[in-house]
């Protein structure tokens, strides 16, 4: 994953805003007052595992089964942190 092009595409999006609300190493992009994407950059608390860039979207949880079923990268957000 390109972090510059998620952002880029993200910021593209009508009425999203960026802040860095939990930190320096992680993005959050919002729609309405409300993160639907953070973005880790790397290092801090949430450090990329094996150098890997990590995302964060905030999906319906029909599609978040959909998605883990398919992709064997795409886990819940609480299991990477546990990891």
């Amino acid at each position: 994953m390109n972090i510059e092009q998620v952002r880029e595409y993200t910021l593209s999006l009508p009425g999203v805003t960026e802040d860095q609300a939990f930190g320096e190493d992680i993005l959050n992009f919002r729609l309405e007052g409300k993160i639907f994407v953070c973005l880790w950059l790397g290092g801090g608390r949430y450090n990329m595992k094996d150098g890997v860039s990590r995302i964060a979207l905030k999906l319906s949880p029909d599609r978040n089964v959909e998605l883990r079923e398919q992709f064997s990268a795409v886990t819940d957000a609480l299991e990477r942190h546990l990891l």
